[in-house]
């Protein structure tokens, strides 16, 4: 057993003045104390400590394209920008990735993968997860030579994985449908691309728009084949695909009824708002889904959009952006927020407590990042400055 202290503790019911923190031989959090014990082997740190955190959304085999892809011009200048610099992934990018990502005090990432080529990094590293298999097709036969590429990806050692979907924009209806149900067996969530851009309610409403140019230029055969409905999460609904089992990212042009529609059906939400404002310059609306209650976890999205993956710097962004939220939401966000997204589950999800919170059983490591003194330690850990971080015991594996 080490026992640890510090100036402040973040537990899931938010941080706790002078805590201290039993780790077991086992490297799970044992205890939790809400003051002080006496005993000299108990080391005290000034600070705050955190659990691991979660990237909630990542492409990992994108590393390679750290400042190449353009931004500003909306998503699909941007992702045309990207095919034409893509390559086959690159394992020292990846691996650098993880490294800066372990660093910054990164436990475990939901990687979205179409090649696999991340999933032996994550395995056999120190940063855990679950991997995003994802699919993209329009045409039949697209949508089976991805669905069998797929299965074969899940059968790799080591690693959790489900299959998913890319987005509305680039998968069939029935595709999407067969994909994105609930699921019959417990698994970790999965996560679709929503609302990233206003162009994809364009297509599904008219069948029109720079998603439309796109895949003509593509020449896929999509008329006919994709869905049709006033927005994506309207689509996600009529397809019986919202619910606890799934976490829309972005979200950046989700309206009120459809934040309503989220809501009420558990589906959550991964904020990725770095990226957000390099693509398109725009944030979601992320207090209306505070005020609704929708569950929320961040992502970096990929480097090819961001500069580095620094969770806590995606965090002060929405701090900054919306100061009349407590910033504490964002470091739940950070931390139970995304672990809750990693547990295999049917129907209602946990609060991601037991995986990623301080609380007892829990095995996303012991973070401490090195605050000055502080009344508000949400606040000061998301005013932007990158302060220093270290582990005191790192994650282990479930």
């Amino acid at each position: 057993m080490r026992r640890f202290r510090a100036d402040w503790v973040w537990t899931p019911d938010g941080p706790v003045r002078g805590g201290e923190i039993t780790v077991g031989d086992d490297g799970r959090i044992a205890k939790v104390r809400a003051s002080h014990t006496t005993g000299a082997e108990a080391l005290e740190h000034r600070g705050l400590l955190l659990p691991g955190l979660v990237n909630a959304h990542c492409h990992l085999e994108l590393s390679d394209l750290r400042g190449r892809i353009p931004g500003g011009q909306g998503l699909s200048s941007w992702a045309q920008a990207l095919l034409a610099r893509r390559r086959a992934p690159q394992d020292e990018a990846m691996r650098q990735a993880l490294e800066q990502a372990w660093e910054a005090g990164t436990a475990a990432i939901v990687d979205v993968t179409n090649t696999g080529a991340s999933m032996p990094l994550l395995a056999e590293g120190p940063v855990g997860g679950v991997a995003q298999v994802e699919l993209l097709g329009i045409e039949p036969d697209r949508c089976e030579a991805a669905r069998a590429h797929a299965a074969r990806l899940l059968l790799a050692p080591g690693l959790p994985a489900v299959e998913t979907c890319h987005a509305v924009v680039s998968c069939a209806e029935d595709l999407l449908a067969r994909v994105l149900a609930p699921p019959v067996d417990p698994r970790p969530a999965v996560t679709f691309h929503c609302d990233e851009d206003p162009a994809d309610t364009r297509l599904l409403r008219e069948e029109d728009g720079p998603w439309a140019d796109f895949l003509d230029r593509l020449g896929r055969q999509w008329r006919g084949r994709m869905g049709r409905a006033d927005s994506p999460v309207r689509l996600l609904e009529g397809l019986g695909a919202l619910g606890p089992h799934l976490a829309l990212v972005h979200c950046v042009h989700t309206g009120p009824r459809d934040l309503d529609r989220l809501a009420a059906t558990g589906t959550a939400v991964v904020l990725c708002p770095r990226s957000n404002l390099h693509i398109g310059g725009v944030l979601p609306d992320a207090a209306a889904m505070v005020r609704r209650g929708i569950p929320l976890a961040i992502g970096t999205d990929s480097l090819a959009s961001v500069d580095d993956l620094d969770l806590l710097q995606e965090a002060a962004v929405l701090a900054s952006a919306f100061p009349a939220i407590d910033p504490g939401a964002w470091v739940q966000a950070l931390t139970t927020g995304g672990a809750r997204l990693l547990e295999p589950t049917v129907g209602a999800r946990s609060d991601g407590a037991s995986r990623g919170g301080l609380a007892p059983g829990a095995s996303h490591g012991l973070l401490l990042v090195e605050l000055p003194r502080t009344e508000e330690p949400a606040r000061t850990l998301l005013d932007g400055t990158r302060w220093p971080r270290r582990w005191l015991c790192p994650p282990t594996r479930d």
